[in-house]
């Protein structure tokens, strides 16, 4: 009942039958209700794409980043400290010290895997066997020699 008389009064006032007041107060009521028309679909679809186009790529070139920083040895430990146990066996004692990460071999040993090369005698290697899971050790070989898994 009370919405039927409103309306009838917003229909007599947009008309100017209620005076130059209250048609204006009505123009302006319609104005506020007009909704702003949408871009079209091929807009949206199209700023869609290009927003997700862009994360993918910003995706893509971090992770490449990673890979190419994991490949070059980028995280591994430069220097490594090993000490021996006497109750393994003693003689291993003579090995204790400081082994450097060596990065420049072109093939990193048949698992792929960096070697340590032991800093002052340059003849003691530790190397890890993905085939065995554990780190393998040697002396008396050569670097070029050197595999982890044989």
């Amino acid at each position: 009942f009370i919405s039927t008389i409103d309306d009838k009064m917003f229909f007599l006032g947009k008309r100017g039958w209620l005076g130059d007041e209250v048609e204006k107060q009505v123009r302006l009521v319609c104005l506020a209700d007009e909704v702003d028309p949408e871009p079209p679909v091929w807009y949206r679809k199209l700023a869609h794409m290009i927003t997700l186009l862009i994360i993918f790529l910003g995706l893509v070139v971090s992770w490449i980043v990673v890979v190419n920083k994991q490949s070059s040895g980028a995280y591994l430990e430069k220097i490594i400290k090993v000490e021996f146990s006497d109750r393994t066996n003693p003689s291993l004692g003579a090995f204790n010290g400081l082994y450097n990460i060596n990065l420049n071999r072109q093939k990193i040993f048949s698992s792929h895997r960096s070697v340590y090369t032991e800093q002052s005698s340059q003849r003691a290697h530790f190397g890890y066997c993905h085939e065995f899971g554990s780190w393998a050790f040697a002396y008396n070989v050569s670097e070029t020699e050197f595999d982890a898994c044989n």
